[in-house]
């Protein structure tokens, strides 16, 4: 159970799950905690999700897909990234709502790096 009495879980496989950052095969960030500077000037991710089996507060998010994507100027961890969510079309609004928050981190988390957002 997430904070703020929001509960959510989602089972994602291993086969459906694909992750690529556009920097060479080991980005400097992940051994460094964010700390390193990008390779290419500035660090690019995406991060796809398929949720097989899932629900949020009761909502069901069998099925649904998203992607995250990320651009950070600099290290990761001296803030002002850029974030954005693109949601599976089939998602109903309340599908949509429960994805971002989770995505988002929502009542229960939001890293500081992350700059606000705007849907």
């Amino acid at each position: 159970m997430a904070g703020g009495g929001s509960q959510w879980v989602i089972g994602i496989s291993k086969a459906s799950t694909w992750k690529r950052a556009i920097v060479p095969y080991i980005c400097p960030c992940i051994g460094s905690n964010l700390t390193a500077q990008p390779t290419e000037g500035d660090c690019k991710a995406a991060i796809a999700l398929k949720i097989d089996k899932g629900e949020k507060d009761g909502v069901s998010l069998d099925g649904l897909a998203f992607v995250i994507l990320m651009q950070s100027p600099g290290a990761m961890a001296d803030g002002n990234m850029k974030v954005g969510l693109i949601i599976d079309e089939s998602a109903d609004d309340a599908q949509t709502d429960a994805i971002s928050e989770i995505a988002s981190g929502g009542r229960w988390w939001t890293h500081g790096c992350i700059s606000s957002t705007s849907r």
